[in-house]
């Protein structure tokens, strides 16, 4: 019923000095989910990791509903009725602004087909898709106005609302409008494969293996895989494994064999080998040299 759809208001989240804030979506397996509600203000949803089933009801009363995926990203027009459910693992950046914020970007409603899909269309709007190798610097922006609005050092208005027109510009420039993996259903396993990747990178996913539950052939599964992530499964995979090394070595104190294992890596030398490669430091030497430095722990 209607009188049971929550209805959030601006002025619970952010000021009319400084009309955005960010926030981050956390959705467990089996967690409660996200009611459906409304809002006075505008949301854009960046989805980092796991997966989770977004419906929408439009202002013209239409609807849709579809999973969204790793890479994704999608916006919710004020008035509009939305929840997710089914969430496995996900992790998502909420940007909540006023609309009001778009203005100084308005010339790029008529040439810019991604500007107009998330923030003009009023009705059946869907979800857009963000090239692997363009996800870092929508991250980053995010995470310097979370800091920003947590320091609330001098000119940091200013500082904030420079990195939401920089985040606006970047997915503009970054995200495609069509994602050749959702062209059909054979195709879109390609993405749920590398979700599962992303989580659980220490499984074994051997090129074959992949290429079965993706119903594709290994040279198809190739091009198919680039297009997605902009390098091969292998080379993806490897990069994963080493981005959870690095976590393990600045936040516990496994040894280098153990972190190796926890990593998917069977043999401790290679893993040394290939750590060095990609780091040019050897695992040891990384932790040591990030103990003693007195910045805060990060392991991107």
């Amino acid at each position: 019923m209607l009188s049971q759809i929550l209805r959030y208001r601006k002025k619970n989240y952010f000021s009319p000095q400084l009309p955005v804030c960010v926030t981050i979506g956390i959705g467990k397996n089996n967690a409660p989910d996200v009611p459906s509600h409304t809002h006075d203000f505008m949301e854009l949803v960046i989805m980092v990791r796991g997966s989770m089933v977004h419906d929408i009801t439009f202002c013209d009363k239409s609807s849709v509903s579809y999973e969204v995926l790793s890479g994704d990203v999608f916006s919710i027009q004020p008035d509009e009725i939305h929840n997710y459910h089914d969430a496995q693992d996900s992790f998502y950046y909420n940007i909540l602004f006023d609309p009001d914020l778009l203005l100084p970007l308005r010339e790029m409603r008529e040439n810019n087909p991604v500007f107009r899909t998330l923030f003009c269309q009023k009705d059946s709007r869907s979800k857009l898709y963000i090239p692997i190798q363009y996800r870092a610097s929508l991250i980053q922006s995010c995470m310097k106005i979370i800091s920003e609005i947590s320091k609330r050092d001098i000119c940091y208005e200013v500082y904030i609302l420079a990195a939401f027109h920089e985040l606006i510009i970047n997915l503009c420039r970054h995200v495609t409008t069509v994602n050749p993996l959702y062209a059909d259903h054979q195709n879109s396993k390609i993405l749920q494969i590398i979700s599962e990747m992303e989580e659980h990178p220490e499984k074994s996913f051997s090129n074959p293996e992949i290429a079965r539950k993706a119903c594709v052939s290994v040279s198809l599964l190739y091009s198919l895989f680039h297009g997605a992530t902009g390098m091969p499964p292998q080379a993806y995979l490897l990069n994963l494994r080493l981005k959870k090394a690095k976590h393990l070595l600045l936040n516990t104190n496994g040894t280098i064999e153990k972190i190796a294992v926890q990593c998917g890596f069977c043999d401790s030398n290679y893993f040394i080998k290939q750590f060095r490669r990609k780091n040019r430091v050897t695992p040891l030497e990384y932790r040591r040299q990030f103990q003693s430095s007195s910045y805060p722990k990060n392991s991107k």
